[in-house]
């Protein structure tokens, strides 16, 4: 037995090997300035030389070192030459998964400089094909004349289209809910004044009958007031908020079957001779998006079974991301259930939806694995019965599969035998 070593309780010995003690780090080496890998250009500027810095006697050295074809310096050898070289000619070199060149030569810098065809400023270093397939292609097409149209009418430049279209495929929404939006955003909807130019509005009376007139029909602003108060053209035509942010979640949902249905009831007022009713219009917008947000639920559910299926219990990012596309005024729950919030409910029972009110939804706790280890599950492990009418109809089936077969091997035998005698027939 050898003495205890001497220690305080909780903190380990001075010369850390006591009770508690932890494995020191050994101190990092400063690394040498020689062992970095530089690059020299040559002196009529045409080729690059890459190697290692070395100083003998007082002399500058430049071990020269090959490089691979992926850019990465081949190891250093006996053979390597030394060649002089002043360190002032020296240059530091810009690595990306390789060698790219001189540092201060290189251009572009991989890490600052993306296409400006992206709409989104991707780095060079984490551009990926899809990406350079999106910058060729609209390298060499035009833009849609209704952006340009879009710009000029509402008098905003670089509007962040991008955004526009990610709020239009919402994945709560069908074609059918955004292609009326569509219309609005390629400039192709049909009003009075394509035949008669001093028609008037068919839905307020006041001004002309035109997609720009929208902006501000008093019925038209009524409408959209529950997405901004008063609300901008922008709003009123993209879903674009005056700080050109888009509507989001449930909002972005509510905006374009608001659209849907209001150019329902807007051609319905010259080919149907039916008023133009703004209550109508609300209702069945407010029942669609309760369908549609029901429809995410369902989704949900089973994207959950297949999820505790596998065995994953972490769930957690699957409800954060249907919860992104439901917020504001819905949510859901950690078994899918759509949960919508009290104004929401107010309005959804008034448009004739049933909803069920957040505290009616019955909650099943979840099992920890002791009261889980508890519960016996009982499985049913009897065979079938084997009856005398199973077995005689199992007979009866290998018989009639045995005559099928003997029918088939005499049929080939009765084929070839009058291909022979066509044969012999033809040579006599």
């Amino acid at each position: 037995m050898t003495e205890p070593l001497d220690h305080k309780l909780g903190q380990p010995s001075s010369d850390k090997a006591g009770l508690g003690a932890k494995p020191r780090a050994s101190p990092r080496t400063k690394r040498s300035p020689y062992s970095t890998l530089v690059g020299v250009v040559s002196s009529d500027s045409t080729t690059v030389v890459y190697g290692y810095p070395q100083e003998r006697d007082g002399v500058e050295y430049l071990q020269v070192v090959p490089l691979t074809c992926r850019g990465l310096p081949m190891p250093v050898t006996g053979e390597t030459p030394l060649k002089k070289c002043d360190f002032s000619r020296m240059r530091e070199v810009l690595w990306w998964h390789g060698v790219v060149g001189i540092a201060e030569a290189t251009y572009p810098h991989p890490q600052g400089w993306t296409f400006a065809e992206l709409e989104t400023p991707i780095p060079l270093h984490k551009i990926r094909i899809r990406h350079l397939t999106t910058a060729f292609r609209n390298s060499t097409t035009v833009l849609p004349s209704c952006r340009r149209g879009w710009e000029a009418a509402l008098q905003i430049e670089g509007l962040p289209w991008h955004l526009v279209y990610q709020r239009l495929y919402h994945p709560a929404l069908t074609s059918r809910d955004r292609k009326n939006n569509m219309r609005i955003l390629n400039r192709s909807l049909s009003t009075r004044s394509w035949s008669d130019k001093s028609a008037c509005c068919r839905l307020c009376g006041g001004g002309r009958d035109r997609l720009s007139h929208l902006s501000e029909c008093p019925v038209m602003l009524k409408l959209f007031s529950c997405f901004e108060s008063p609300p901008s053209p922008a709003m009123i035509y993209l879903g674009l908020r005056k700080d050109l942010s888009p509507l989001t979640g449930s909002d972005a949902v509510l905006y374009t079957v608001l659209w849907k249905f209001t150019l329902i009831s807007y051609t319905r007022v010259d080919c149907e001779n039916e008023e133009f009713d703004i209550g109508t219009v609300v209702r069945n917008t407010l029942r669609r998006t309760h369908v549609r947000m029901e429809a995410m639920s369902g989704l949900l559910k089973l994207e959950l079974e297949r999820y505790r299926s596998r065995g994953e219990a972490n769930i957690d990012s699957v409800l954060a991301r249907y919860r992104k596309h439901a917020h504001p005024d819905f949510s859901f729950d950690s078994q899918g259930r759509l949960i919508a919030a009290e104004a929401a409910i107010e309005m959804l029972r008034a448009a004739g939806c049933v909803v069920t009110a957040n505290a009616d939804i019955p909650v099943k706790p979840l099992l920890t694995d002791e009261e889980e280890q508890d519960l016996q599950y009982h499985y049913s492990e009897q065979r079938p019965r084997v009856t005398a009418q199973r077995t005689a109809l199992a007979a009866a089936l290998r018989k009639e599969a045995k005559a099928h077969d003997e029918a088939r091997k005499s049929s080939a035998a009765l084929a070839l035998l009058r291909v022979r005698s066509r044969r012999r027939s033809r040579s006599k």
